[in-house]
């Protein structure tokens, strides 16, 4: 009896290891093949090169928070704001959209940045409501009205903000800077590959709306009176 209960437990870890593998082939393929569609649809409109940016009015810049663990500089947010300023500088853009959320001072972080690298307030908007990539660009459409849009962050996470601006008629591209350094790198990618999956389900099976999208709020010229609010341990990824 003894050997036909252990029969049967090895029967049972076999057949579950069987299932767990299986399970573990359809995700991966599943995560793989979100991947190479979001990729293979958008990269044709992501520019590594800035002389050959097509010019638009409005460039819109996806937040990331500043600070990260032990209250670094988060370097991702450095190179989002040197890239803004660049395609301010080079005449690529006119207006930059600044978008993240509020109640991580996102929008704000980013324009005192670009205010201390001397892009004037005037080119500046704050969209206080980019809660996600997805928010952020339909928010650019129905609120700042934009038809042509720069989008500024970095490649990565350039293929799916610009994969949701074709799903929702916005005409795009995007300006990918340098690369950060391999170690910058590996967090934020298994981040974003987990991400492009979530908004293939976001579009075509979840069919989610965005959070806010008729809200718009006058940003105060005095930016430099206003206090910063205080930074969670870690960096705010703007999904």
């Amino acid at each position: 009896m003894n050997q036909s209960v252990g029969n049967r437990r090895r029967q049972f870890r076999k057949i579950a290891a069987t299932v767990l593998l299986a399970g573990s082939v359809v995700l991966l393929s599943i995560i793989l093949a979100c991947n190479i569609w979001i990729i293979s649809a958008t990269q044709r409109e992501v520019f590594a090169d800035i002389r050959s940016l097509p010019v638009n009015r409005d460039g819109l810049v996806l937040a990331t928070g500043k600070r990260i663990e032990k209250g670094r500089v988060n370097q991702h947010f450095v190179r989002r704001v040197d890239a803004a300023a660049a395609l301010y500088r080079a005449g690529k853009v006119q207006r930059l959209i600044l978008s993240g959320d509020k109640a991580h001072d996102e929008p704000m972080e980013l324009k005192r940045a670009l205010l201390a690298r001397g892009i004037p307030e005037s080119a500046l908007v704050l969209d206080n409501f980019g809660l996600r990539t997805l928010d952020s660009v339909v928010r650019a459409r129905d609120v700042f009205q934009c038809g042509n849009l720069t989008i500024i962050s970095e490649r990565f996470h350039d293929f799916r903000a610009l994969f949701l601006s074709r799903y929702y008629g916005i005409n795009a591209v995007a300006y990918a800077p340098p690369d950060l350094p391999f170690r910058w790198m590996i967090r934020s990618t298994i981040r974003e590959s987990l991400a492009r999956v979530k908004a293939v389900l976001d579009l075509y099976i979840l069919k989610t709306k965005p959070t806010v999208t008729v809200v718009i709020e006058m940003s105060s010229r005095f930016v430099q009176s206003t206090p910063p609010q205080p930074h969670s341990p870690g960096p705010r990824w703007h999904y």
